[in-house]
């Protein structure tokens, strides 16, 4: 009859010896890959840029036009792109547009506008009917996709996209109403 012999390791494990290959090493055992607690969504790189957009001096009858540059910085064909825009008048008040008479008014521009491509200054004739009107707020931004998808750009998402150098406040500040 063999003796078994229990061999105490230092670091507290225990190894049995003896009997040839009736006990086989343990293979280490990989632990599991914890799983994420919370997924979070990676945030879409802006689409389109804004490189300046500027109200029109009022002409005739206080009617004042709308102009945006801006580029296509996607890798797909845009088929529309719309902006929210909303006048004001040097004093901050708001000034509805001509047509629908409403605070804001949507600029809509067809495409297609290729990717990595400017599409240059795009001009709305007569958009508000006032002659104290000085400048507009693009308050949102809506792509239309050539397969008919879409992605807006609400006032939260636009630093994204306008150029760093542009003011898109129109509204005196507290400094300059005093």
């Amino acid at each position: 009859m063999k003796a078994w012999k229990l061999l105490v390791v230092a670091a507290g494990a225990v190894t049995l010896v003896g009997c040839g290959n009736m006990f086989k090493k343990a293979t280490p055992v990989a632990e599991p890959e914890p799983e994420p607690v919370v997924y979070v969504r990676p945030i879409p790189k802006p689409v389109v840029q804004i490189h300046d957009f500027r109200a029109s001096k009022p002409g005739r009858g206080g009617l004042t036009d709308a102009h945006i540059s801006f580029s296509n910085v996607s890798d797909q064909t845009f088929q529309f792109v719309m902006f929210k825009t909303t006048a004001y008048s040097a004093e901050g008040k708001i000034i509805n547009a001509k047509k629908t008479n409403r605070p804001d008014t949507w600029l809509r521009v067809a495409g297609p506008f290729r990717p990595f491509s400017s599409a240059g200054e795009h001009k709305w004739d007569k958009i508000w009917s006032n002659k104290k009107a000085t400048c507009f707020e693009v308050e949102g931004v809506e792509i239309i996709y050539m397969n008919g998808a879409n992605e807006f750009y609400n006032e939260s998402r636009l630093g994204e996209i306008l150029d760093p150098s542009l003011n898109n406040s129109c509204r005196p500040s507290l400094a300059q109403q005093q």
